[in-house]
């Protein structure tokens, strides 16, 4: 076979050493080792250097600088130190990185094949599969090859590192660069992800969207409804094998505490103590050199002493560099003598470039500081430039790119893009004409605003909204399109986000922003929107106001502000406006009219079960019901839902079923930490605590229901913590079979535990400390303290009646309780309370007869 087809050694150098490596190839063909060199490869040999079993580097003093011979290099060394042979020309070794033992190159032809020959003895193989790297040769980049692999070792020894340098120095250019030339490191995949023009009150909104991006394009997961923490957490359990995901200019914040277990983390941005770091200097002189040279070797003394003085005024900023070299190679000089002014110093380079050129750079400045197409570009620019836009933009984006005015980037997924240096947008936004932004920024906005267009980053067209030389009508409609198509994709808190800005928000878009922040939680933002609105002349919009309201003080546990607001329409005066009688005011025709319906009425139904209206909870959660399919993203909160309605209904068998379905499939998906886990959880284990009222047979489950609470516990310690709220309502549970299986003390220090967090986090009323008191004057009473049980739990029965309501299954077990209580204290009235209770617990509600717990 031909040594091409078959190579056996791979010779990697630079293109100034190619006579000196000729000397090396003929002695390698004289031993009879076929060889292939870099310069041979052409499409017709793929995978030339896959497949080869080792590199011979000749690693002269300009090696490294050489894009093209770091990604050898990197490639070789990925599958094995012993996959390399390093051969020094220089008389010392003080250039080569790693610091790996080399063969000093003094001509010695056989000498070196002898050594070459040894090291294939020792090896089997090639380096990897031919054609697996589908990403071509790499773009050119120049030198820090160094800080490369300090960035490598780093990440490997502490998982996460952040790259810091001044602004301009090259931080994402070598984030990139690591990305590109470590690929093969990360069969796991790579995720980038900027933070470039984020503001800052958006930031955890824009992470929390890009979290569920790599969930989805990664393991095909739904992480919309996890809260943020819990999503990366999910994700990081995921990620089994070696992964890389860059933070471009990722706020300090967000650094702390992040971990993605097997993946590495690089972050880009202003230097921080507390992580590991990575320092870009300025260029040196030799890879100022480099990037001067074009066809020659060398540059001759007087390019080497302007070089020289250039790097040390400039202190080896590229953006300083690039231009001067241009003009130094032109023949120009490099200017005068002293310290640059950078920001002139671009405006002088941008303003000398042509009309095309001036009017790509003012376009591009106008946007996101994150990667573009040429695609959106031309459609920016088209009416000034005219028919020949797509041919003058590719020609000006050359231009910008020999001039280092803009970058190229390849993203992996759009294919070539562009990256405009901060610097040189500023430079481009002080010193172009304003006028001529102005009007590209209006056009920006028409073009986005046309059906069909499409803008693959959001960043973009929000930053076009941001400009104020755009209408503030346009402005608003473009959030509002960014909004929907966020939205669409699951991206909630992003798509809320978008609200968060100052403008004249119409009442559809305020309601709009409500539904999302009650999505995400963002409870207080519900309020501050809806609550206005109640006032508003438009009936329709109040009365949406009114529901929205409701339900975010319904989630937050205070369930008699949401019937003042809305549940407790019934009882309002019929003169009220919003009284039964008035036809819009009426709820259940609001809710129809929802544009989120079956949200909208799931909410609803969940509110009249808090209600204790189990009847028309199950009116309004059966169509739903009927309608939805474990595939469909509201069908685990109407299993939930369902399942807590079969619970009250007494169909225990029913609930344990569906609420272990419902675990199943999301345990199944990868979301065993999803809220709905957790409180799918909680019906298996409030069925198994539960026994119909009619039923006076000692419970067989307690046991079972033990040791799932305690576990249930123990998971939501793990994942959200020992405060969180659904940690608080495990302990509970687990509290009350305990208590139920007589272990009354150990009971009344878990509820003590659980009384302790729940008034951290929520007021005195909140349903679920309601319930641990009740729960803790059982358990005080069942220690035969039934004086302090008599007197908590007619404290608690007030509170409960004006919470839950009088005929609330919960406050008839509270009354029942206490009677129970005074009864053990000797006093008349306790029967009374008794036979009146159990009289309502057994008949009012009819086939939902309310839970009996504790009493055989």
């Amino acid at each position: 076979m031909d040594a091409a087809e078959n190579p056996q050694v791979f010779l990697s150098h630079t293109w100034v050493d190619e006579a000196a490596v000729d000397v090396v190839e003929q002695a390698l063909t004289a031993r009879g080792i076929p060889v292939i060199r870099d310069k041979r490869i052409h499409p017709g040999v793929p995978g030339a250097l896959d497949s080869a079993a080792l590199v011979v580097a000749f690693y002269s003093r300009r090696y490294p600088v050489q894009s093209v011979c770091q990604w050898e290099l990197t490639r070789a060394l990925l599958a094995g130190a012993d996959r390399v042979l390093i051969v020094n020309p220089e008389p010392d070794n003080r250039h080569i990185v790693p610091a790996l033992p080399a063969f000093s190159w003094r001509d010695d032809g056989p000498r070196l094949a002898d050594a070459v020959a040894e090291r294939l003895d020792g090896i089997d193989g090639s380096l990897g599969d031919p054609d697996t790297d589908s990403r071509g040769r790499p773009c050119r980049f120049v030198g820090r090859y160094r800080e490369l692999l300090d960035l490598r070792h780093a990440l490997r020894v502490h998982g996460k590192v952040l790259v810091t340098g001044a602004a301009g120095m090259g931080k994402t250019a070598l984030a990139e660069q690591y990305a590109y030339l470590f690929a093969d490191a990360y069969p796991g995949g790579r995720a980038w992800t900027s933070f470039a023009g984020v503001a800052p009150e958006a930031a955890r909104a824009h992470w929390a969207a890009e979290v569920c991006r790599v969930g989805r394009a990664w393991f095909g997961l739904g992480l919309s409804g996890l809260d943020l923490d819990q999503a990366v957490a999910t994700l990081a359990e995921r990620i089994t094998t070696p992964a890389l995901w860059v933070l471009d200019d990722a706020p300090a914040h967000l650094r702390q505490g992040l971990d993605l277990r097997t993946a590495h983390i690089v972050f880009t941005g202003e230097p921080d103590s507390s992580i590991t770091q990575v320092s870009v200097p300025g260029l040196t002189i030799l890879e100022a050199e480099e990037l001067f040279l074009t066809d020659r070797a060398e540059p001759d003394p007087c390019e080497q002493q302007a070089i020289a003085d250039l790097v040390a005024r400039s202190q080896g900023h590229p953006l300083a560099v690039v231009p001067a070299l241009r003009a130094l190679r032109a023949g120009r000089g490099i200017g005068v003598p002293g310290a640059f002014d950078m920001v002139k110093g671009l405006a002088d380079v941008v303003r000398a470039r042509g009309h095309a050129a001036q009017v790509v750079l003012a376009f591009a400045a106008l946007l996101a500081p994150v990667p573009f197409t040429g695609e959106i570009i031309v459609s920016g620019v088209a009416d000034l430039l005219g028919l020949r836009a797509p041919a003058l933009v590719a020609r000006a984006l050359d231009e910008l790119d020999e001039h280092g005015l803009l970058h190229r980037t390849d993203d992996g997924a759009h294919g070539q893009t562009w990256r405009l240096p901060t610097l040189v947008a500023t430079a481009v936004r002080r010193h172009l004409d304003p006028g001529l932004s102005d009007a590209l920024a209006d056009h920006a906005a028409v073009v986005i605003l046309r059906a069909g267009t499409v803008v693959r980053d959001d960043a973009h067209v929000l930053a076009i909204a941001g400009n104020p030389a755009v209408p503030q009508d346009r402005r608003l409609a473009l959030r509002r399109r960014v909004g929907s198509a966020r939205r669409a994709r699951g991206d909630l808190p992003a798509a809320h986000a978008v609200f968060t800005a100052a403008g004249d928000w119409s009442p559809d878009d305020q309601l709009t922003a409500a539904r999302l922040a009650l999505t995400t939680g963002v409870l207080d933002d519900v309020l501050r929107r809806a609550l206005p609105l109640i006032d508003h002349g438009d009936t329709h919009t109040a009365c949406h106001a009114r529901f929205l309201a409701a339900t975010a003080y319904d989630a937050r546990g205070d369930y008699p502000a949401a019937n003042r607001l809305f549940h407790a329409h019934d009882h309002t005066p019929p003169w009220h406006p919003w009284a039964p009688h008035n036809q819009d005011s009426n709820p259940q025709r609001t809710i129809d009219h929802d544009p989120a319906h079956d949200q909208a009425r799931l909410d609803h139904a969940r509110a009249l079960r808090r209600r204790g209206r189990y009847h028309a909870a199950r009116d309004l959660i059966t169509p739903l019901w009927t309608s939805s399919s474990p595939t469909s993203p509201l069908w685990p909160q109407v299993a939930v839902e369902r399942a807590r309605l079969d619970l009250a209904a007494g169909r225990l068998d029913t609930a344990r079923r569906l609420a272990d379905r419902v675990v199943a499939v999301l345990t199944d998906t990868g979301l065993h930490r999803h809220h709905l886990t957790r409180e799918a959880t909680a019906v298996l284990i409030e069925a198994d605590l539960t026994v119909p009222w009619t039923d006076r047979r000692p419970n067989p489950h307690l046991h079972r229901a033990i040791i799932t609470a305690e576990q249930a516990t123990a998971d939501s310690t793990a994942h959200h913590g020992p405060d969180h709220p659904l940690t608080s309502k495990t302990l509970v549970l687990q509290a009350i079979a305990l208590n139920l299986d007589r272990h009354h003390t150990e009971a009344a220090h878990l509820l003590a535990a659980a009384n302790a967090r729940i008034a951290a986090k929520f007021a005195q009323n909140h349903p679920l400390a309601l319930r641990a008191q009740h729960w803790t004057a059982q358990a005080t009473a069942a220690q035969g303290d039934h004086r302090t049980a008599a007197d908590l739990l007619e404290d608690l029965l007030p509170r409960q009646e004006t919470v839950l309501g009088p005929d609330h299954p919960d406050t008839g077990l509270t009354r029942f309780t206490w009677g129970v209580s005074l009864i053990a204290i000797g006093e008349r009235r306790g029967s009374r309370l008794t036979a009146a209770a159990e009289r309502v617990l057994r008949h009012r509600h009819g086939p939902f007869p309310a839970e009996r717990h504790g009493f055989r």
